[in-house]
């Protein structure tokens, strides 16, 4: 994180990263309400910035790949945002991405899968990739791994040709032209919708790697241990579009670099 007393700063590119978590329980009490999702549900997010250079102008993404939890009922639902950091109003043109979701209100793309059943404890991974396709086009891979299964969530493609990318990209020494943060986010919080949550009983490891220059999955340098900001989601259960907005929890593990 940029101008922080005491800490180095760092930056790197990468083609993915894996975020792996093993959840032994989890017990958290709704704030506030959200009729969309069951009660006491929450996220597991794996956050990353996606950077290209078009026509001599960097432009950054936010990519989100979210697995909401019902831990109840032990079921779990798979969610992608894509969000144009570039964008003063966040716009997102429509006829410049595709994948399995849409473009809601020239804001945001975004897919929510089924709901699927999950046994505790639960171990998953999760992944962002990044390359090109055959037409040179940058393409971001979002998908999950439970007990050895692979599942891929989404396939989102950019319809444009950069110069320069893509890449995931981790800065610690500047912010975005906007302002945002350049880093990379492995995270617990709640399941979105407008509702807060306040996490009982939390027993979760984490831990998030990057592909090194070599091929070889590497640790992180370094992270906060909180969230600074969270952007709000959108998702789409049904054909239902509704709001999901920044979550509050007492303990969150994030790669907020410094």
């Amino acid at each position: 994180m940029p101008s922080q007393v005491g800490y180095i700063p760092y930056s790197y590119t990468t083609s993915e990263f894996l975020g792996e978590a093993r959840i032994f329980s989890a017990s958290f009490q709704p704030l506030t309400s959200c009729d969309q999702l069951p009660p006491g549900s929450f996220s597991l997010q794996l956050n990353a910035v996606l950077e290209v250079i078009i026509n001599s102008q960097t432009q950054y993404y936010w990519v989100q790949n979210v697995l909401i939890l019902d831990p109840t009922s032990h079921l779990m639902a798979p969610l992608v945002n894509v969000w144009n950091m570039s964008s003063t109003e966040s716009i997102m043109n429509p006829l410049l991405i595709i994948g399995q979701g849409s473009v809601v209100n020239n804001e945001v793309y975004a897919y929510m899968g089924n709901w699927t059943p999950y046994e505790p404890p639960l171990t998953v991974s999760m992944t962002i990739i990044t390359n090109r396709t055959i037409d040179g086009f940058p393409e971001v891979l979002l998908g999950y791994s439970v007990s050895g299964v692979n599942a891929l969530i989404d396939n989102v493609t950019f319809l444009m040709r950069p110069s320069w990318g893509p890449y995931l990209v981790v800065n610690g020494s500047e912010y975005s032209s906007l302002g945002y943060l350049i880093d990379a986010e492995f995270v617990i919080g709640g399941p979105g919708c407008g509702a807060m949550v306040l996490a009982k009983e939390l027993n979760v490891t984490l831990s998030l790697n990057y592909k090194g220059p070599n091929g070889e999955l590497l640790p992180i340098p370094s992270a906060w241990s909180l969230v600074v900001t969270l952007v709000k989601l959108w998702s789409m259960p049904g054909h239902t579009q509704w709001r999901q907005v920044p979550w509050v929890l007492p303990w969150v593990v994030s790669t907020l670099d410094p």
